[in-house]
Formats: C-alpha cells, sequence, structure tokens
C-alpha cells in the first residue's frame, strides 16, 4: 500500500510555470514516511525531503527548484 505526494506542494503551484500536478513531482510513499513529512518534528521532515529530493532531481529540473526552496515550502 503506498500514498501520493506531491513533493513540491500544490499550494506552491503559482509560483511555477508548469504544472505541479505531474508525475514528476508526485512520489509513491509508504504511510508512515507520508506522514512524517506532514506531521514529524521540522529535523525529521528536513531529513525525508532531502533523502526523496535527491532521489527526484533530475525528475524537477523543469521546475528550476533547490533543495533550499523546497526546505523552505515545508519550513524546516
Amino acid at each position: 500500500y503506498v500514498e501520493a505526494h506531491h513533493l513540491i506542494p500544490m499550494k506552491e503551484q503559482e509560483n511555477f510555470k508548469y504544472s505541479l500536478d505531474n508525475a514528476r513531482n508526485i512520489v509513491a510513499l509508504c504511510p508512515n514516511c507520508h506522514r512524517m513529512i506532514h506531521y514529524s518534528e521540522q529535523s525529521v521532515r528536513k531529513e525525508k525531503i532531502t533523502e526523496i529530493f535527491e532521489k527526484r532531481k533530475k525528475d524537477l529540473d523543469a521546475y528550476k527548484i533547490t533543495l533550499s526552496d523546497l526546505h523552505k515550502m515545508y519550513n524546516v
């Protein structure tokens, strides 16, 4: 069982030229990891977001987003 998660949050759509509701921006997470991203303490969220970003960097090239930008979006 997996859950879909938009790595770049959909609430950020106005800041991007291309749709964020795209397979490049969607990751499949186990329920525990998905909850971790949404509800855990900042250091844990930051570590998980960094891990996913590093694996999906090439997929996110079109969005021209940095890891630092992504951390800001998640307030970590």
